[in-house]
């Protein structure tokens, strides 16, 4: 009887331990050690030719940053929270998050004013809706760090911020021979068939446009416009900001000039580039040589090389 109740509490003995040694073991694979590592968060720009003018903007105003951990249990960890900076080295946030052992998707959008949503089911990060056509001198950086795993040093995630946009300039001269009496004018001008509005995925990384300027509701119009034999920006040098992508066969320039009774459309896919890349300026120039003739220049591609108003330079 001594003999049956000892081996009674040995097994009891032998099975305590073998779930204790097996909860240990789960739980060091489940539940994280922080180590109060909490999510740090730096900027910059996406380049390697930014000088500190450059990013004086992002740094004077900050950035919305959102996102959240994926797999199972997706969850939304951040959600708009604005980072920002003092000495334009070091950035924070309130609500501390502190990091588990996920996998990680982080956004973030410059200005803060932009409408912006994350789903933590599909981890899809949007800007909704962008008014393009009333915010033409507007530029946007979107940055994002995607599949970043839990750092066991507890280091910052770097959001490198790219162009969300491209920016688009018009010129126009007149021939050397051309109007020998009166002077050469752009009676009026005007850009349209480019997007009024539109919404940014990250899943695609492109925009679908919810609306389109019209004839009769431009993008940008001018008028009573006197050429030269050099260059002039016939939009008063406005800088306009459209999304960067293929350039389609609806995006159209419309001149009235006193050398022809008859406006003349051109249309930005012919003048033989095909694609707008992010962070770079493009500028349209064309010609008029008499009535019948305008000749439309191959654009000039350049990088944004200074500061104005709302652009930040990329370089």
């Amino acid at each position: 009887m001594i003999y049956l109740f000892s081996m009674k509490l040995i097994l009891k003995i032998h099975l305590i331990v073998v779930i204790f040694f097996c909860l240990a073991s789960c739980t060091d694979k489940i539940v994280p050690d922080v180590n109060g590592h909490a999510i740090g968060m730096s900027a910059g720009i996406a380049s390697t030719r930014v000088t500190e003018a450059d990013i004086d903007d992002l740094r004077s105003s900050g950035f919305s940053v959102y996102g959240g951990y994926l797999g199972d249990d997706p969850t939304k960890v951040f959600d708009g929270d604005l980072v920002s900076t003092t000495n334009g080295i070091d950035w924070t946030y309130t609500n501390t998050k502190y990091w588990s052992f996920n996998t990680y998707n982080f956004y973030a959008v410059h200005p803060t004013t932009a409408d912006v949503s994350y789903n933590a089911s599909t981890g899809e990060f949007k800007i909704i809706n962008h008014n393009i056509m009333d915010n033409q001198d507007l530029d946007l950086l979107i940055a994002k760090t995607e599949n970043h795993e839990y750092p066991d040093d507890g280091s910052v995630v770097n959001m490198n911020f790219t162009h969300a946009f491209v920016q688009v300039s018009f010129q126009a001269k007149k021939d050397a021979g051309a109007g020998t009496g009166d002077p050469v004018k752009i009676e009026s001008v005007s850009l349209y068939g480019v997007p009024s509005s539109g919404t940014y995925s990250s899943k695609s990384d492109t925009w679908t446009y919810s609306s389109v300027t019209t004839e009769d509701s431009p993008f940008v119009q001018g008028s009573d416009i006197t050429l030269e034999t050099t260059p002039k920006d016939i939009f008063g040098g406005a800088q306009l900001m459209l999304p960067a992508q293929y350039i389609p066969n609806t995006y159209i320039l419309k001149v009235k000039h006193t050398e022809d009774n008859y406006p003349v459309v051109m249309y930005l896919s012919s003048a033989s580039l095909h694609q707008w890349e992010p962070g770079k300026k493009y500028t349209y120039t064309f010609t008029i040589i008499d009535k019948d003739l305008i000749i439309f220049d191959p654009p000039k591609v350049t990088p944004w090389t200074e500061s104005n108003g709302n652009v930040i330079i990329v370089e």
